[in-house]
């Protein structure tokens, strides 16, 4: 028979379980740039909602400020196209529609850097080739995180 705990016992066991060592530990920030994040970007409308309701960039600003003090890895998974978007089929749907209709992410414009409030800074790793609207790849932010011997991450995304 399986225990039933009170809603205040089991965010006490999830809070204990979620002790981390930051130096074993990665914090992954998924698409945090201006095209999403900023007035003015492409797909802000979209997002600025939820973005506003949840405190969502003031809140990751205080995660990632906690993170670097406590000398955990900050990665950086931005999504970028080459001009043109020959990574993408000729016949998008869905979101990368949007993307392409609205010239979205293209690699060195604004809307594809980094927002300023949590860009890049010295020791913090940028993961190059994410082509999807996933935290791929994969295997190159897993491979990041263990080659600075940070074998967990917790993802962030905009």
């Amino acid at each position: 028979m399986a225990v039933r705990r009170t809603t205040k016992e089991r965010v006490h066991l999830m809070t204990e379980a979620l002790r981390l060592d930051p130096k074993t530990t990665a914090v992954v920030l998924i698409e945090y740039q201006n095209d999403f994040t900023t007035e003015g970007g492409v797909l802000h409308g979209a997002v600025s909602e939820v973005m506003d309701s949840t405190g969502m960039l003031a809140n990751t600003v205080e995660l990632v400020d906690a993170a670097r003090r406590a000398g955990a890895t900050i990665m950086h998974a931005p999504i970028t196209f080459a001009a043109g978007y020959h990574e993408i089929s000729s016949h998008p749907y869905g979101i990368l529609k949007g993307v392409v209709d609205g010239n979205a992410f293209v690699k060195g414009g604004w809307g594809a850097a980094i927002v300023e409030d949590v860009a890049p800074q010295d020791g913090d790793i940028v993961i190059e080739g994410k082509r999807g609207l996933t935290r791929s790849p994969a295997r190159t932010s897993t491979s990041s995180c263990g080659a600075r011997g940070s074998p967990r991450s917790c993802s962030a995304g905009s």
